[in-house]
């Protein structure tokens, strides 16, 4: 099962990397791999730095406005639009559905998938990008 994940995985790579997408602005300096790093709550001021134990959770944006997601147990999949104000808007995001048996990392999936799903604004800053979701919660990533 885990071997088709991965085969559905690099497909959905070269399959969105053919397709075009005249919404996206093509100088937007986020294509590549972003680690989550922490979240932030905007509304308490608390920031939840994601924890060693949780494997990378990581997100793959590409110049044709799509996008792929490797969370703590499952993959997502879906677009993204951008513009020069700073909004952003990641829609049609679907998931795989995996068990995750570890409440951990469904807990962060959870907070993950849902942030990316309600994201509303931007900010980059060199190798880090900040997403701000219309739930007044931040999501801080670092690019590799």
């Amino acid at each position: 099962m885990k071997y088709w994940l991965i085969i559905l995985f690099i497909c959905m790579l070269f399959s969105n990397s053919c397709e075009e997408n005249d919404e996206v602005s093509y100088d937007f300096p986020i294509p590549g791999e972003w680690i989550l790093k922490s979240l932030k709550d905007l509304t308490t001021e608390k920031v939840e730095i994601k924890p060693e134990s949780i494997p990378e959770m990581i997100v793959y944006f590409f110049e044709s406005g799509k996008l792929s997601v490797a969370s703590s147990c499952n993959y997502f999949y879906g677009n993204y639009k951008v513009d020069r104000s700073a909004s952003i808007e990641i829609y049609d995001l679907v998931t795989t559905l995996m068990l995750c048996t570890n409440e951990e990392r469904m807990t962060w999936e959870d907070k993950f998938f849902h942030g990316l799903k309600n994201s509303s604004q931007y900010r980059l800053d060199k190798k880090t990008m900040v997403i701000i979701t219309s739930t007044k919660m931040e999501l801080n990533f670092v690019l590799e």
